[in-house]
């Protein structure tokens, strides 16, 4: 601490940064006596070596995955944020959503696969599943958390598809639900048979634009 000509305090302090491992250094005049200027000295010399420890407010799932879709949106095709969001919005949030998320526990997450998988396929709860997994992932790591919940959580098993038993609709089937679509929903018949014509995937179908169509060429 020294005593400038005006009577001022100029405080200079260094101490190691333990998130950095390197020396900081604080260099600040103030107005204040001796004493005043000492206490903070140590004050700042505190906040410093222990600037790894201190808390964050750990939020609620549901807006952490919102600003997570956020930040996340960024990098992604749209088609790929919308499958994101669509998972998260309609089987992790509705469910979990108001859990704290150091709150969050295995048996938690346990019990809400169990009641995804009364009502969806084994395939759609794994996806839900692994989404989960990453916005936690990131969690931890953001707000230092003590473990991820979702880690030790085993995918559900998967029905295997055979040439036998194929997961495909027959002729019969798909003309009836087309009928419907046509009758009840016509505002997504074309595109539902484009879909089911091509093969194509639902983020590729979307995308299709009218240019995209070489009628020449076939």
């Amino acid at each position: 601490i020294e005593i400038m000509s005006d009577g001022r305090k100029r405080i200079r302090l260094r101490a190691v940064d333990p998130r950095t491992g390197r020396m900081k250094e604080i260099d600040k005049i103030i107005t204040g006596t001796v004493q005043e200027a000492a206490k903070l000295r140590a004050q700042w010399r505190t906040q410093i070596r222990t600037s790894d420890q201190v808390a964050k407010d750990v939020p609620r799932l549901r807006p952490y995955v919102q600003s997570w879709l956020a930040s996340k949106a960024l990098g992604l095709k749209a088609s790929t944020s919308r499958t994101y969001a669509d998972f998260l919005g309609g089987y992790v949030l509705p469910h979990l959503g108001d859990f704290f998320m150091d709150k969050l526990t295995d048996a938690d997450i346990r019990e809400w696969q169990a009641k995804l998988a009364k009502n969806l396929a084994g395939a759609t709860v794994n996806g839900a599943l692994i989404m989960l997994r990453m916005v936690m992932a990131d969690a931890v790591v953001e707000y230092q958390l003590p473990r991820n919940p979702t880690e030790r959580v085993r995918r559900l098993p998967i029905r295997r598809f055979t040439d036998e038993e194929p997961n495909l609709l027959t002729a019969d089937e798909l003309g009836c639900l087309m009928k419907v679509f046509r009758d009840h929903e016509p505002q997504h018949y074309a595109l539902t048979m484009t879909l089911a014509l091509t093969g194509v995937r639902s983020g590729e179908g979307t995308a299709f634009r009218w240019g995209d169509i070489d009628e020449e060429a076939g």
